[in-house]
């Protein structure tokens, strides 16, 4: 039986279909380029190598995915900030002094934890 990945690739092309194929891979090639460019003007280089265009197609392909911590902080950075602001609020309604001051720390907590969860990917 013939799976359906092969199936699939076994499905012509329509004429616009194919256009829009050698007007994306024109576009790649051209940012491909350009950032292999980058990267050997960076090393103050007078040429790029096939080094650059491997580094080149790692940086645009390549998407870093967020740590789990990352995504734990950015969780419970959100939950508690949301549920601090709430107990602030409704303590300095109330003019209870200490649940003030406790929930001001957990609100400046969560706002610490959602900012690590938020850092991009691979930024240390």
């Amino acid at each position: 039986m013939i799976g359906v990945n092969q199936k699939a690739s076994e499905l012509p092309l329509t004429p616009q279909a194919n256009e829009q194929v050698r007007e994306y891979n024109q576009d790649f090639a051209k940012s491909l380029v350009e950032q292999a460019q980058i990267l050997a003007y960076g090393e103050e280089l007078d040429d790029v190598s096939a080094r650059h265009i491997n580094q080149a197609y790692n940086i645009i392909t390549k998407r870093p995915k967020r740590a789990p911590w990352q995504r734990h902080f950015l969780f419970f950075g959100g939950t508690i900030t949301g549920s601090a602001v709430l107990a602030f609020a409704d303590a300095v309604s109330n003019d209870k002094k200490v649940m003030t001051v406790v929930s001001a720390i957990f609100v400046v907590l969560g706002v610490i934890a959602g900012i690590l969860g938020g850092l991009r990917p691979g930024s240390d």
